[in-house]
């Protein structure tokens, strides 16, 4: 979806080597039978899927080298960025730059042959796809609800015991039935039994129950990296 915002059009066929999102079996030759969701991406945006042969890697060299020389070129020596957001930044930076290179053999550089190609995308289609997977979700005694072994928090006076989830790539949504609205949003963790709190869900209780401030565990975790002048506030 990033890849078509940025070329702003679709192309006619992509190639894939068998990803598990998009390949739920690969059966004889090409043919395969593909993930529902990858088809309803695929539908969506109207182009072909082409899925190369098993441990083929020259079908694909012109992707492999050009994977090895952004990583040799913009990701050496390793990269230090405080989320995806920032390194993707870099690196669609880094692809705007590397347009202007003329590579060997080439009598034009990458950015003209491009302009040359971009005639022949499909336009991008009027609604853009909501590729979140949705799951439905009970809040647990401590105003979270679970995703993937993960705990979200929720704000403790507007949640509701049955709740839905949009997870994303790189965010997890929560939402009341029935509203447009996210309740939460959290960056999302790949990590294993964590607690990603918002300390702000919490403050209504604990104006509540004030008591329970210096104990309870998003606070807890918040005063390990808040600034010294709230801890002098407090």
């Amino acid at each position: 979806v990033e890849a078509f915002k940025h070329f702003e059009g679709v192309v006619q066929r992509i190639s894939y080597d068998n990803l598990k999102v998009a390949v739920l079996e690969i059966l004889r030759g090409k043919k395969r039978i593909e993930q529902e969701r990858f088809i309803v991406f695929r539908s969506h945006y109207l182009f072909e899927s082409h899925f190369c042969t098993p441990g083929a890697g020259h079908e694909k060299g012109g992707v492999e080298h050009g994977v090895g020389y952004m990583r040799r070129n913009y990701m050496t020596p390793l990269l230090k960025v405080n989320s995806y957001q920032e390194l993707n930044a870099l690196l669609r930076q880094s692809c705007l730059e590397d347009d202007e290179r003329q590579v060997a053999g080439q009598s034009r550089t990458i950015k003209a042959a491009w302009e040359e190609e971009r005639p022949y995308l499909r336009p991008l289609p009027k609604d853009e796809l909501d590729y979140s997977r949705s799951l439905a979700v009970i809040l647990n005694p401590y105003s979270q609800v679970v995703v993937e072994t993960n705990r979200y928090s929720v704000p403790t006076d507007k949640g509701v015991k049955a709740l839905t989830v949009k997870l994303y790539p790189f965010r997890v949504e929560i939402y009341r039935p029935g509203e447009k609205e996210p309740l939460a949003v959290h960056p999302r963790s790949y990590g294993h039994q964590e607690d990603i709190f918002d300390p702000l869900h919490y403050l209504p209780l604990l104006e509540k129950r004030p008591g329970a401030f210096n104990h309870a565990r998003p606070i807890r975790q918040w005063r390990t990296t808040w600034p010294a002048v709230y801890e002098t506030l407090l």
